[in-house]
């Protein structure tokens, strides 16, 4: 991925990848559906379910942000940080240009692992819209979380310390 975001060619990256003698020689079909894993063909207006994901240039991580993003790697959602697109039939173009006897099953490959990442994207659109709607809509309570801690019955509280009483001390008086 660090290859292709650094703007690349990928016809070199297919050739140390698959065919150079000192090079990890994939087999190519396998590399081709590793290739379309990393979201390097699909188009941004696709990605854009993400998008309210992203987090403003600058701006540093938080507990919040570095869970949220933990959570969408685990959910399979890695290719959303591919910063490149290059579209499907400029990939398969390279790849069968390399590889004419294996042209059939890379196509496959791709269209396999690129329909997969479009039906996921397109899963989440929805949840993900409505939660960033959401969390323009509602008062936070301060650190972010408002969009988590609403229910239908109204907003969470944080509980709130009484003056003069030290944090950590026993006893149920001192939270109002």
């Amino acid at each position: 991925m660090h290859w292709l975001n650094a703007d690349r060619d990928l016809a070199t990256l297919c050739r140390i990848a698959c065919l150079s003698e000192t090079g990890p020689r994939f087999d190519p079909t396998a590399f081709a559906e590793t290739l379309a894993g990393t979201w390097i063909m699909v188009p941004p207006e696709v990605r854009s379910a993400l998008a309210p994901f992203d987090r403003p240039a600058g701006v540093p991580d938080s507990v919040h942000t570095q869970l949220g993003m933990a959570l969408l790697d685990m959910s399979g959602f890695k290719g959303r940080r591919i910063r490149r697109h290059i579209p499907r039939d400029a990939v398969v173009a390279v790849l069968t240009e390399l590889f004419p006897a294996q042209a059939g099953p890379i196509r496959d490959a791709i269209d396999a692992q690129a329909g997969s990442i479009t039906r996921g994207l397109d899963s989440v659109r929805a949840p993900v819209a409505a939660l960033d709607q959401l969390s323009h809509e509602e008062i936070e309570i301060g650190d972010g979380r408002s969009a988590l801690l609403e229910h239908a019955t109204g907003p969470l509280r944080a509980p709130r310390l009484r003056p003069g009483r030290p944090c950590g001390q026993s006893g149920s008086d001192h939270y109002r």
